[in-house]
């Protein structure tokens, strides 16, 4: 596109289109005390509705890549975003859990032909270097949770894609890997009279500077290196790696706090007179447990919900610190091996250059002779 006006325009449309599918993976937590109380839905089954679209969506992403590069990237956009406003719609209007899970699956497969087009759309689009940058920065913090993550965001993209620019796009994603151990580290002080503010605001914009380093450096990295008839599955496969992290991420963590949320509510019931249902409901999830301690009014209902809050945050800390833990992990391997393979770039143009002034002295060196040979 000759006019930056229809870029930049383009821009904004594809990063619109992109937060809609954000907006729907992310939205859902808000609705789990609701989908529990509504649908009867325990922890399996409200972990079902949070992954089920995560694994669609990134089982199918190699797949939209592919098929927007073979049939047309503005096509499959139109037909993933139609498709995904349809089962929206669906799922919004679900009566029970099953229906539920079924449209959130749909939601994930219009998903993978959505998100792998917008990203392709947009390194297609920006042929100059610099502008493509800035234009991958911006489709990168569009996926937003909070507000003050989304502004660090905003803030901390530009200066990583400079940062990436001058020390490498990988060494700027291992340091990125740290500084998200520090912030899941720093959620260990988070307890139920943590101040918004004070604690938990700052802990969100160190991550989101985390995130910031990774993600912008390391996909343009990725996309640069491809040719435009490749972009589409190139940008499946940046896709498919993040959301099949993100989704093990979520199977892991949410299973290190389920297991130290039930190991410390079967420790502290037994000291609390509760109803059996009652019962039940604080052991199958904290929701549940919270819902629970709500309709039981004196002491026992106190002391329900007191111990709900407790053990899930003892559970949340344990899994903040196998989450900083793997992010450490990530961060020292990924320096070292990118630090090796640096080296290995190094010496190889070393010697390419080492080659070259050889050749070019030996040339230099018969030239003069050149002549007595006539």
């Amino acid at each position: 596109m000759d006019s930056p006006v229809i870029r930049w325009l383009g821009l904004a449309a594809l990063c619109f289109a992109e937060l809609l599918v954000f907006v729907d993976n992310t939205i859902v937590n808000v609705a789990l005390p609701k989908i529990a109380t509504d649908l009867g839905a325990g922890t399996s089954g409200l972990q079902m509705v949070v992954d089920v679209y995560t694994l669609v969506f990134a089982g199918l992403l190699l797949t939209g890549g592919y098929v927007g590069d073979r049939f047309g990237r503005k096509t499959i956009l139109i037909i993933g975003i139609v498709g995904f406003a349809a089962l929206s719609a669906l799922a919004a209007t679900s009566n029970n859990l099953g229906q539920l899970i079924a449209a959130r699956a749909g939601l994930g497969l219009f998903a993978a032909l959505v998100f792998p087009a917008t990203l392709a759309i947009v390194v297609i689009m920006f042929d100059d270097l610099r502008e493509r940058a800035i234009a991958v920065a911006c489709w990168a913090e569009t996926g937003i949770r909070t507000l003050p993550f989304a502004i660090a965001m905003a803030v901390f993209t530009g200066p990583s894609m400079w940062l990436g620019s001058k020390i490498g796009a990988g060494r700027v994603a291992a340091i990125g890997s740290l500084v998200m151990a520090v912030a899941f580290w720093l959620t260990i002080r988070y307890d139920m009279y943590t101040s918004y503010w004070g604690v938990i605001v700052p802990v969100m914009v160190t991550l989101a500077l985390g995130v910031a380093l990774v993600s912008g450096p390391a996909t343009f990295a990725v996309l640069n290196e491809l040719s435009p008839g490749q972009v589409g599955a190139g940008s499946a496969v940046n896709d498919t790696s993040r959301e099949l992290g993100g989704t093990l991420g979520v199977a892991v963590l949410g299973s290190v706090l389920a297991s130290v949320y039930s190991g410390k509510m079967a420790d502290g019931l037994g000291a609390i007179q509760l109803p059996e249902e009652a019962r039940g409901a604080a052991a199958n999830s904290m929701l549940s447990g919270v819902h629970a301690a709500r309709s039981i009014p004196g002491p026992s209902g106190i002391q329900l919900i007191d111990l709900v809050k407790a053990a899930f945050l003892d559970g949340f800390h344990m899994a903040s610190i196998v989450a900083g833990g793997v992010a450490a992990i990530a961060a020292t391997a990924g320096w070292l091996l990118l630090a090796t393979r640096s080296r290995m770039t190094d010496n190889g143009d070393a010697d390419h250059r080492s080659g070259s002034g050889s050749n070019r002295t030996e040339t230099s060196q018969s030239e003069p002779d050149a002549p007595s040979r006539r």
